[in-house]
Formats: C-alpha cells, structure tokens, sequence
C-alpha cells in the first residue's frame, strides 16, 4: 500500500481491497510510522465512517518511530469487537510517544467493551513513564483475562502491579523488570497486599530474586498451573550472593506451597543452592520440569537430590536440566551416574533433556552395561545434546 500512487482512479479501487480485506481479517498488525499513517490519512475522507473492520478480535499496534497517533484514523482500525491488544514499542527518537497515546486512548476515547487481553512491551530507554497509562487501561477494564507488561526504567510498577493483583478475572500474567532494580527504584513495593492475583491460572516473572519473593508470596490463586521464572540479578549478581540466597528461597518456599502446580520453568541467573532449590518439592502434582543454570552459576545437584525429586514428583513426565548455557570444560554437568538415577526413579518420564558429562575419566565406575532399568520406565524422547 505504501507504493500506491493516490490518484483519482486508484483511491477507489485501493479502498475497495481494504473494506473487502477487512470484513473478513481476525487479526490486525498496524505499525506505527509516520510514512504509513500519511498515506492512511490520504486514504480515510474515502473510508466508510464505520470501523472496516468488524470481526476484528486481535490487533498488534507496533511503534517503531516517533509518531503522534491519529485517533480519528485509528477507529478505522479499531471496532469495539476487539478483545485482545497488543501495544509493542521501539521507538529511535525522543519525543512523539504515540504509543502512549494510544494507550491513554483505550481508557478514554477508544473503550473497547469487550477487551480481555492486554500486552505492553517498551523496549527503549525513555525517562517519561508509561506506568499511570497502563494503569488507567487495568481500571478501566476489570475483565482483563490476560495481561503482559515489559516495561524499561523510569517506568514505574507499583500501582501497575497493585491493580493487576485486583481484577478479578486475571488468569495469566507476565512481567518483566529489565534491569532486577525494581525494588531499589519503588521501595514500596513489598507494600503490595497479600491476597493478590486470586483467579491466577498461569504466572510468568523475570526480575532479581527480591522482586520475585515480593510477588509471589502474594499470590493468592491456588488455581496456578504454570510458572515461569527467569532470575536475573543483572549487574548486581555479588549483592545476592552476599545476601545468603534467602530472597531466592523465599521465591522458591512460594512456589513449594502451590500443591497444584503442573508445570514450572526456572532460569537462574545466579549461583544456588539445593538447599534453597528443594522447596519445589512441595508440588507434588508436577508435571513438567524445567531447570536451566547460566553460564557460571552453578547448582550442584547430588544423586540424593535426583531420588528427593523423584519421590515427590511420581507423574512427572517432561524434565530439562541444563546446568549451563553453553559447552564450557570447567563446569559441573551432571555424570552418568545421575542418568541411572532418573531411569530408575522417574518411572513415568517419557521426555528427558539433560547436559551430562560422559567422559570414562568422570565416570569410571559406571556400568554402562547395566541394562536392569530399562524395562521399567516409560522414556520417548531423549536429549543430550551439547553432554
């Protein structure tokens, strides 16, 4: 569209392909660029003064320049049978943050009756915070099943994590603090109220291990069924380490409480322990495990560990363990001797990936003959890729 000469006798055939496209489009993607917002202005005196588009459900608005939105020209693309936006920004410049407008406009001009899903993802450093929009949007619509926020520095959380922790409807929420300073940059946000997130189906948090501990005590739901956890201490990795993991195993005695849990996925970003690990053993309905340690943050996982696991985790049937990112000599892998473990206490696994070290020089001892287990256990799938 962007190539389109706009004469006298092409705008009518070109808006004709685009009311005809639009009657039928589920899905939408509108990027945000001053380019195509000039050509859609020339376009709109000829547009039906109707929304053209009226089984729209999804639309994705990406912001990749500074731009100034037109909300006149946006309700062509915005009819109020949406339930599901999503708002993703890159912008270059300073200045022009149409995105926010966009989103002040939800709360206000553009209200959508129907909205259930909502995601923000800033992706650029701005010192003009974003956090009062996004929480004008959760006011406005108490019925928001879904929500996603991926939010830079200087934008801040707290009121934005207090109203999420109130609607009603909330299934499945995920946050993302870039840099693990959330706590240092909002002190009151361990002022959250407990009894937070009731309906919660499905939590998925990237921050330093303080900011996790703070949210996840404070979930209320025990409907959760997946946890996703990355945690990532930044550039303050030592402070941690210091602090003897007890913001790590407060997040970890959390989600050892939540009986119900069928999948959970961790990836540290900082050295641990099992003894602040083994909390998890409390979900003992747990399906699928994975465990994925960075590059020099080591967890040490001992044969005794593996049996815990597998006393506890009887209907666990995906596990990943990759005690490191990539291939690197000095590390710990997990040896054979660990493989014979899990074959002979996790009986109803039928995927396993896992990085183990196989060198005769670790494993000696090992009788790789040993073909006793193999009989009783249910293995489909097996990975070890990189051992």
């Amino acid at each position: 569209m962007l190539g389109t000469v706009f004469s006298s006798s092409v705008i009518p055939a070109t808006r004709a392909r685009i009311v005809a496209a639009g009657s039928e489009l589920g899905g939408f993607l509108l990027v945000g660029h001053s380019m195509l917002q000039r050509v859609l202005l020339k376009l709109a005196p000829y547009l039906p003064s109707t929304p053209i588009m009226q089984k729209l459900t999804s639309v994705r608005f990406e912001m990749t320049w500074k731009l100034e939105v037109d909300l006149e020209l946006l309700g062509h693309f915005l009819p109020t049978s949406v339930t599901e936006v999503d708002v993703w920004a890159s912008q270059l410049q300073k200045g022009g943050l149409g995105y926010q407008r966009f989103i002040a406009a939800l709360a206000t001009e553009r209200k959508l009756p129907r909205l259930s899903s909502f995601s923000v993802a800033i992706h650029y450093q701005s010192r003009i915070d974003a956090g009062p929009d996004v929480s004008r949007v959760l006011e406005t619509y108490p019925g928001i099943e879904r929500l996603s926020g991926t939010l830079r520095p200087h934008h801040r959380l707290h009121q934005v994590l207090c109203l999420a922790g109130q609607l009603p409807c909330l299934r499945h929420f995920q946050m993302s603090d870039c840099d693990g300073m959330v706590l240092t940059r909002e002190p009151e946000i361990p002022s959250l109220p407990y009894g937070s997130f009731p309906a919660l189906e499905s939590l998925e948090l990237s921050s330093a291990p303080g900011c996790l501990g703070t949210l996840l005590v404070r979930v209320s739901s025990r409907k959760i069924q997946n946890i996703r956890l990355m945690v990532d201490a930044g550039n303050r990795l030592h402070e941690f380490q210091d602090a003897g993991g007890t913001p790590l195993a407060d997040s970890f005695r959390a989600i050892g409480r939540l009986a119900r849990l069928k999948a959970l996925s961790v990836v540290l970003g900082i050295r641990t322990t099992w003894e602040i690990v083994h909390h998890i053993l409390g979900c003992t309905e747990l399906q699928t495990l994975t465990i994925v340690v960075r590059h020099n943050c080591d967890l040490v996982l001992q044969e005794g560990h593996l049996e815990q696991m597998g006393r506890a985790w009887r209907d666990l049937e995906t596990m990943r363990l990759q005690l490191t990112d990539s291939y690197d000599s000095h590390t710990k892998f997990l040896e054979l001797s660990h493989l014979h473990v899990i074959a002979t206490e996790f009986r109803n696994l039928r995927k396993l990936a896992i990085k183990c070290d196989a060198r005769s020089v670790s494993n000696g001892g090992f009788n790789v003959g040993d073909q006793a287990v193999a009989p009783r256990n249910s293995l489909e799938e097996l990975d070890v890729g990189e051992s």
